[in-house]
């Protein structure tokens, strides 16, 4: 089943004349109200982390981020007499918070800010809409897992549910058709619509038949290629020239960079279902900060590419079997600017293809081998998450994985480490 929450126009309140603020030039208008706070109500301080720490992303099995995030928390205390209107969803919030320095300096005893408007751009929206999410999805028995944090499961009597969310889509699936009935009682929670079995979710086309499940997505490049006029362009038959290395040269044509990185972005976001062409956009979007004609050249080839090769996508079929299987290779000093070396893996769970990357390592290798002993590294931590998601799904591997590498020292020094 596909949900997905929606946006209602009452979420937004026109403020009126009154409610605008004179600072200087320009206007800006309040979003906020001085008010005394309800009963038995604490407000919350909330502290910024040191500059050194902000900006850092979301990694996997990073507890020192962990301990960082719960150093400035956004929740805290009774919010049942509190509930604000948040964009997609109705959600109950605390939307009361003490002054920030340099915000407000006058407050009176028992008073405190109250938004008027929703969350979004405010910098604590999303934690606060997955944290009441998380909360409500605890109520109805689910646990968040381990493995990914937007997934929950629920299993009763050897049936499993599961249900991951993707900001304001969500996707449920599992064997215990019960269960997915009765979700529509989150519909009570937030304001929400069933949109069906799961056809086309975050512009991915998904097609299903007895073979297996087939995804794609030909409406989105199609779009893509009308919308800047290759639609009947000449397909190209491969996506980059094989031994090209591109690299930034002085005093050499630019780009246009606005469109540079508007192509670029759109084909990293087709490379999550067309490996074929993750090596190619890992490429292109190394120059993103200053694109020059030859890297614009190798966009419009991609494109090309993409254009005869439309249809095409990842099929996953039904096997007897669930194994893991990886394979990992990298060069060595690939990138002519930053003379570091490109990894490209893939991982198969029985037998159909599930992860796959490339991207170019964060150090200097100086040695094929240890350019090749670093994917290793990458990759058996790649499989180790995956293990652990399988196991969370009730389908723990059964044989060991196999890890295959074309560079014998690499192997070697990964046996005798």
């Amino acid at each position: 089943m596909d949900c997905d929450f929606f946006e209602s126009s009452y979420y937004y309140p026109q403020l009126s004349p009154q409610e605008e603020i004179q600072v200087g030039n320009p206007t800006i208008v309040a979003t906020e109200d001085i008010v005394h706070l309800p009963p038995q109500t604490t407000p919350v301080l909330y502290e910024l982390p040191p500059r050194s720490m902000r900006s850092i992303p979301l990694r996997r099995y990073d507890p020192e981020f962990e301990k960082q995030r719960s150093l400035y928390p956004i929740n805290h205390g009774n919010v049942d007499n509190l509930s604000i209107s948040v964009v997609a969803f109705n959600a109950t919030l605390r939307s009361f918070y003490e002054r920030t320095i340099g915000l407000l300096d006058e407050y009176g005893l028992g008073e405190g800010c109250r938004f008027k408007k929703a969350l979004y751009g405010v910098k604590q929206s999303p934690r606060a809409w997955f944290g009441r999410f998380t909360t409500t999805m605890k109520k109805f028995g689910y646990e968040k897992s381990n493995s990914d944090h937007t997934l929950f499961l629920k299993k009763e009597k050897g049936r499993i549910t599961c249900l991951i969310i993707c900001v304001d889509n969500m996707v449920i699936t599992g064997n215990n058709e019960e269960e997915i009935s009765d979700l529509k009682k989150l519909f009570m929670e937030f304001e929400m619509k069933d949109l069906g079995n799961l056809k086309y979710f975050l512009r991915i086309k998904v097609l299903r038949s007895r073979r297996g499940i087939f995804i794609n997505q030909k409406k989105y490049i199609l779009d893509l290629l009308a919308e800047i006029g290759m639609l009947d362009c000449k397909p190209a038959e491969i996506p980059i020239v094989a031994n090209l290395r591109l690299q930034t040269v002085q005093d050499r044509e630019l780009a246009d960079k606005e469109q540079y990185q508007k192509l670029a972005g759109k084909l990293i976001y087709l490379s999550h279902n067309r490996p074929n062409i993750s090596y190619a956009a890992g490429v292109i979007s190394r120059f993103m900060h200053l694109p020059q004609v030859t890297h614009m050249d190798t966009v419009i080839r991609i494109l090309r590419y993409l254009k005869g090769t439309s249809s095409r996508g990842v099929f996953f079929k039904k096997n007897d079997h669930l194994d893991l299987m990886a394979y990992t290779d990298a060069d060595w000093v690939g990138d002519r600017d930053s003379m570091k070396s490109t990894l490209g893996y893939f991982t198969l769970v029985g037998g159909n293809l599930v992860t796959w990357r490339s991207k170019k390592q964060n150090v200097v290798a100086l040695s094929r081998v240890e350019a090749e002993f670093r994917g290793i590294a990458k990759r058996i931590t790649e499989i180790l998450w995956l293990k652990k998601l399988l196991c969370e799904l009730n389908f723990p591997p059964k044989k060991a994985c196999k890890l295959f590498c074309d560079n014998q020292a690499a192997i070697n020094s990964v046996q005798h480490d």
